[in-house]
Parts: structure tokens; C-alpha cells; sequence
């Protein structure tokens, strides 16, 4: 079978051409397959797209309809000047709550930097020694030349048997 524009294509490549048949997008791709070349087809999803279109039209405005009824709902709830009072005694006790759990978090700040104070304190004359003791056993033990490869660790290091 011979086709004239895998012809032309072929040529324009050895001249050193880059051709490459244009994407098509996939919902028009998808489309295309589902209709084919059968008109009645083509009218069938064209149609159903419509109604799908329809509905979705019609969804969106209910929407907008039913957003417009909450926004005035609230427009005259924070209008009732009932409401005002509800809505300031309200603030009021969030007020109280936020001054309470200030406090509460000024009263554990307080505890526990007198814990950490009391700690730091018991452990004090015991953490020159520690200290100098850890040092003095990993200096001892050769944990300072692990990290070279020393072969009591595993590996040959640079003081290993020669």
C-alpha cells in the first residue's frame, strides 16, 4: 500500500527535518473515536453533550441561588439586634478563655523553669566529673579513631596491624 504523505514525511527526515504529527487533545481525540465516521454518532455526543452541559448550567445556578439565600440569611442575623447581644457575650467569654490560658501557660512557664533550675542544680557537681570521666574512657578505649577505620571496629585503619 503506498501513502503519499508517509512519502513527503520520509523525505523531509532524511533532509534532516524533525516531523512529528500534531497532538491532538484527548477529549477531542476521544471524541473522534467515539463518533467515527458515523454521523448518527457524531449527533448522539453532541447531543448528550449538550444535556450533560445543561445540567451542569443548571447546577451552578442552583448553587449560586442557594449561596445568595445563606449570604442574606446571615446579613439579617448579624442585623437582629438580638444577635448583637448573643455575638458580644460571645467575644466576652472568648476573651476570658484567651486570659485564662494565658495564665495557665505563664503558670507552667514558671513551673517548669523552677524543675529545670532544681535539676540543673542537683546535677551540677556531678557534670565536671562526667564529662571529664567520658572523655578520659573514650580517649582510653581509642573511640576517638573509630571513625578512621581502626581494626577493632571492623575495618583496617591507619593504625591497624601492618
Amino acid at each position: 500500500m503506498f501513502c503519499p504523505q508517509r512519502v513527503r514525511n520520509n523525505a523531509r527526515r532524511s533532509r534532516g527535518e524533525f516531523v512529528r504529527h500534531p497532538r491532538t487533545p484527548r477529549p477531542v481525540f476521544e471524541f473522534n473515536q467515539a463518533t467515527g465516521n458515523d454521523h448518527l454518532g457524531a449527533v448522539f455526543a453532541a447531543t448528550a453533550q449538550r444535556q450533560q452541559d445543561a445540567h451542569l448550567h443548571e447546577l451552578g445556578r442552583a448553587m449560586k441561588r442557594s449561596h445568595a439565600r445563606q449570604w442574606d440569611e446571615l446579613r439579617q442575623l448579624y442585623r437582629d439586634p438580638d444577635t448583637g447581644r448573643f455575638r458580644e457575650a460571645f467575644l466576652r467569654h472568648c476573651d476570658t478563655l484567651r486570659d485564662k490560658q494565658a495564665r495557665q501557660r505563664e503558670e507552667l512557664r514558671t513551673a517548669w523553669e523552677t524543675r529545670n533550675a532544681e535539676r540543673r542544680a542537683a546535677l551540677s557537681p556531678f557534670a565536671n566529673r562526667e564529662a571529664t570521666r567520658r572523655a578520659g574512657r573514650a580517649y582510653g578505649q581509642g573511640l576517638t579513631r573509630s571513625r578512621y577505620g581502626d581494626d577493632r571496629f571492623g575495618g583496617p585503619g591507619r593504625d591497624g596491624p601492618g
